[in-house]
């Protein structure tokens, strides 16, 4: 055996470079897997952040210290800041709905308080709606 063949002879555990390429080998599942998971976790994330834009409410939230202050300028202010304008209803029929639930006797806090209701009526004619109305149930 010269010299030459000796060293062109492979040893049973290596591997040719024109066969390692095409092997399937641990480092190269990792890899496709990490980039597999990491891609469909981006396409799936700006998926639902894009429906999530359509099932999401645009909300303002005031404060005030009792019911007894001006309520329909808050709620006017409370309007305008989530792009709501007069022009939004005018000369339009508007229905208000608030909860009027009360499962709990006596518990005040489960309904929408009438000064609410009252306050967002008002809103909505001082902004000229055409009519108000005040719905629950059926």
């Amino acid at each position: 055996m010269t010299s030459d063949s000796f060293n062109n002879q492979q040893k049973p555990n290596e591997q040719s470079e024109d066969n390692s390429s095409s092997m399937f080998t641990r480092r190269k599942f990792l890899v496709g897997s990490g980039l597999g998971m990491a891609c469909s976790y981006t396409v799936g994330k700006a998926l639902w952040n894009w429906n999530e834009g359509f099932l999401r409410a645009t909300t303002f939230v005031g404060a005030m210290a009792g019911y007894g202050g001006n309520l329909s300028d808050l709620i006017e202010d409370g309007l305008k800041e989530i792009g709501w304008t007069p022009k939004n209803v005018r000369q339009k029929s508007v229905l208000l709905k608030p909860s009027l639930v009360e499962t709990i006797p006596g518990a005040e806090h489960l309904h929408t308080h009438p000064f609410v209701v009252q306050a967002v009526a008002e809103t909505f004619r001082r902004w000229d709606a055409k009519e108000v109305f005040v719905a629950e149930g059926p």
